[in-house]
């Protein structure tokens, strides 16, 4: 179990690397660039892309239109763990 954990801490490590963001212990950072929507993100971070709608309301930003180019959005992980608060 721990190398199986291990392994997915090394992969999400070598992903967040290749990608611009970041990770802290409660959320991702992620850069908003073009063609980024909230439902890709809740899909890439959670495999759930109907979670779109956690990601706006962490941000307190109801839509994309309120996100400019560069803004960084945080992505609440684990998904479970904020919901749980809601």
């Amino acid at each position: 179990m721990a190398s199986l954990k291990a392994k997915t801490k090394n992969q999400t490590h070598n992903y967040l690397e290749k990608r611009d963001i970041s990770e802290t212990n409660n959320e991702i950072k992620h850069v908003w660039k073009t063609g980024d929507r909230y439902y890709k993100l809740a899909a890439t971070y959670y495999g759930r892309p109907e979670l779109w709608w956690a990601i706006a309301l962490y941000n307190e930003k109801p839509t994309e239109a309120h996100i400019n180019f560069g803004n960084t959005i945080r992505v609440p992980v684990p998904i479970e763990t904020y919901l749980r608060y809601l």
